[in-house]
């Protein structure tokens, strides 16, 4: 979300060359993250770590979502992996 890639993007430079797990999807909502934002909320990622920094996943586990719902949110997540390589 915004607060936390603002703290990500604060704290760049103590995490430059560290790997991390980048949360890109709501796993709070039961409901299919729009695609542009979670794209635009992973630019962001990479321009303050690097895209070889970043692994992509979901905020936190997706137990509570439907599962079509959970379905379609790593299917975005794998979409864009698979674009910023």
């Amino acid at each position: 979300n915004n607060v936390n890639i603002g703290v990500l993007e604060e704290n760049a430079d103590l995490l430059k060359g560290k790997k991390l797990g980048f949360g890109c999807v709501d796993s709070a909502v039961n409901a299919v993250d729009d695609k542009e934002e979670v794209r635009a909320l992973v630019e962001r990622g990479i321009a303050a770590v690097g895209k070889e920094n970043m692994l992509l996943d979901p905020e936190c586990g997706l137990r509570k979502v439907d599962i079509p719902i959970a379905m379609e949110k790593l299917k975005i997540i794998s979409d864009l992996a698979k674009e910023f390589n």
